[in-house]
């Protein structure tokens, strides 16, 4: 097990829940269901899963990912970690791998996949919960850093009722803006095609965004100020540029002319606990503890 991963051995992950949610202070992340989801090597394609069936012959396909295809998802990321490569996400800790493990049989998989998260996995977004208390958009870090994020127009809230809307319970304001706004009809299967190339695109963004972030780490570590003194700020949701500063090159490793970027465990044995008093960062890794024991943090 590597404690620190290069950028070239991540593997990108991202999923889209079945679930409408209007309510996350509420949600119950293991309940939630996929629809579709995407991996990406660094210098490869993208690789979509999705249900490999359909409600009726030539019509939209099934609401659910079925457990044949999230089955060979897990494979390939087991088989990656096996190979000594980690998953790249961001807020993977929180959000998609949760979602994942709870779509799982009970089993030894979701063991498996839980100690994937923990060790084999470098969520960038996690990484920035350790040092500040709270985590930015993806697609604000993406500006920031000029690199492609998130899908502008599409929004994730929107890929549930596109999906299927009778099985995302969904609100019928929900269903007609989400119609509105991509002009297709919701439960067709042009609206799922829509939500499969718009995972396909979060999972590359991603995995530019971990580039476009090492790259700027080893920009700052060669300009003549070294350490906390330089940070990212970024463009915040009321529109103003950040009063804090994030610095993630505080807790890389490098020699210069690459980064390793620490995996979950490792961001949690490092770094210091923040001061800030938002989102403690234990509430993001804490449900492990039900796949691998009370201890496994220590």
């Amino acid at each position: 097990m590597s404690e620190y991963y290069r950028v070239k051995d991540l593997i990108s992950f991202d999923i889209e829940i079945a679930q409408a949610i209007e309510d996350w202070d509420s949600v119950v992340h293991e309940d939630l269901r996929i629809t579709c989801a995407a991996t990406s090597l660094l210098n490869a394609g993208s690789l979509p899963w999705y249900p490999m069936t359909h409600v009726k012959s030539g019509e939209s396909l099934d609401p659910e990912i079925d457990s044949l295809t999230l089955g060979a998802m897990c494979c390939v990321i087991e088989r990656h970690a096996l190979e000594g490569h980690a998953i790249l996400t961001w807020n993977g800790c929180g959000f998609d791998f949760r979602v994942l493990i709870g779509s799982l049989p009970e089993g030894d998989r979701r063991e498996r996949m839980a100690r994937i998260c923990w060790e084999n996995h470098v969520d960038l977004g996690f990484m920035m919960v350790c040092q500040l208390g709270y985590m930015m958009k993806l697609s604000a870090l993406a500006d920031t850093l000029e690199s492609p994020g998130k899908t502008a127009g599409m929004s994730g809230k929107f890929a549930p009722p596109l999906w299927s809307p009778s099985n995302s319970g969904a609100s019928e304001e929900l269903i007609a803006e989400a119609e509105a706004a991509t002009g297709l009809l919701c439960g067709s299967l042009e609206a799922q095609n829509l939500c499969i190339r718009y995972v396909i695109q979060d999972v590359e963004g991603t995995k530019q965004v971990g580039k476009a972030l090492e790259r700027w780490i080893l920009d700052a570590l060669a300009g003549p100020v070294i350490g906390n003194a330089l940070g990212l700020h970024w463009i915040t949701g009321k529109g103003t540029t950040s009063k804090k500063v994030w610095s993630p090159q505080s807790w890389v490793l490098t020699d210069k002319t690459e980064v390793l970027f620490p995996s979950v465990a490792q961001c949690v044995r490092t770094i210091p606990e923040p001061k800030w008093p938002r989102g403690r960062r234990d509430s993001y890794y804490k449900w492990l503890s039900k796949y691998l024991g009370e201890g496994f943090a220590q």
